[in-house]
């Protein structure tokens, strides 16, 4: 599944690294900020940065 946050495709990406936001914060996160800058309608994956920074 780790292997995906690298995927070609941004929707896996997002899919997995949300999967994985407990288990590999930094990695996700780093993920989920690129996706954000570059979507047009990123609301949720924000929500998701901001609920994954309050993650232990």
């Amino acid at each position: 599944m780790r292997e995906l946050i690298s995927y070609k495709n941004l929707k896996i990406r997002s899919w997995s690294a949300r999967y994985l936001l407990k288990l590999y914060k930094k990695e996700s996160l780093k993920v989920l900020e690129y996706i954000a800058k570059g979507e047009s309608n990123s609301f949720n994956v924000e929500m998701t940065i901001n609920n994954g920074k309050k993650i232990i």
